[in-house]
C-alpha cells in the first residue's frame, strides 16, 4: 500500500510543480521562473536530508553526480523504427 500512496504523492506534486511552473512563466520570465524554483527547492531537499534515515555508499554519490551522462540520445528521444 505504501509504494501507491507514495506514487500518488509523487504525481501530485510533480502536477502542481508543473502547473505552477507553467502559470508562472506565462507572467515572468521562464529561466527566472526557473532560478527562482530551483532555489527554493534547496530548503525542502537540505530538510529531507536530514529527516530521511540512511548514509549513502560511494556508488550513491556516483550515481547522484552522473545521471544518465552521457546517454545516447535513443534513450530519451525514440525517433521511430
Amino acid at each position: 500500500m505504501f509504494p501507491i500512496v507514495l506514487a500518488a504523492v509523487s504525481a501530485v506534486a510533480f502536477g502542481t510543480a508543473d502547473f505552477s511552473g507553467g502559470k508562472a512563466s506565462r507572467r515572468a520570465d521562464p529561466v527566472a521562473v526557473t532560478v527562482v524554483s530551483q532555489l527554493l527547492s534547496v530548503p525542502l531537499l537540505l530538510a529531507l536530508v536530514l529527516v530521511v534515515p540512511g548514509t549513502p555508499r560511494p556508488v550513491d554519490l556516483a550515481w547522484g553526480l552522473f545521471p544518465a551522462w552521457p546517454a545516447p540520445p535513443e534513450w530519451c528521444c525514440s525517433t521511430g523504427p
